[in-house]
């Protein structure tokens, strides 16, 4: 009988001493003052933590959070397409007009750039200008054809450039009637407050100026 109670107790007090660690295992600092371990259950599986989500309250805020900064980000990317619109527009024209100067001397020929349509943002076309007429006839050879610009996008230019730009083969811009051609191509994009100016010398060189305009 005492052997039995000695074996009653030992086995009474191993169960006692297994829940106790359980338990602390399981309150970790709160009751050993170090970090819990993780161990595994009887399957070999490691129980998960209990993991805090957003309330209501946090999840309208950064909703709200969030709303206010796309809000802000829109317009300026908005501004930022435009004025990338302008700049590879006036890019697009003074390569233009690099590459009629370049062909006209090279083949010793005269190029003209005309309009595809009723303005120069309707998209214009490079031209060998045999009759030097300023304008492309049956038979003559269309060296590149430029398409429209992005909508908003204004290219307009004044009285000598307004209609075509003829290049002869010394690279010189020439009128029909055979006097130098000097002239100002303005292009600007609605919605922004910057345009270019693609100042054209007798010489037939092209000259950039940016300036703080409204387009209309």
């Amino acid at each position: 009988m005492e052997k039995l109670s000695v074996s009653v107790r030992s086995t009474i007090g191993g169960s006692i001493t297994a829940v106790m660690r359980k338990r602390m295992t399981a309150q970790g600092m709160a009751t050993t003052g170090h970090p819990s371990v993780n161990r595994t259950d009887t399957k070999g599986r490691i129980p998960m933590k209990n993991v805090n989500g957003f309330t209501l309250l946090e999840a309208i805020t950064s909703t709200m959070v969030l709303i206010i900064l796309a809000s802000l980000a829109i317009p300026y990317f908005g501004n930022l397409l435009r004025i990338q619109q302008l700049e590879s527009s006036t890019q697009a024209m003074q390569t233009s007009l690099s590459l009629a100067r370049q062909e006209a001397i090279k083949q010793g020929k005269s190029f003209t750039l005309a309009p595809t349509g009723m303005t120069w943002a309707d998209g214009w076309t490079l031209f060998q200008d045999a009759n030097r007429n300023g304008a492309p006839d049956s038979g003559e050879l269309v060296f590149r054809s430029f398409p429209p610009l992005p909508n908003g996008v204004i290219l307009v230019g004044n009285e000598n450039v307004s209609e075509y730009i003829q290049y002869t083969p010394d690279g010189r811009t020439t009128l029909l009637n055979g006097g130098f051609q000097a002239g100002t191509l303005t292009l600007c994009r609605q919605g922004t407050t910057i345009s270019y100016e693609l100042i054209l010398s007798k010489s037939g060189r092209v000259r950039r100026n940016k300036q703080q305009h409204t387009c209309p």
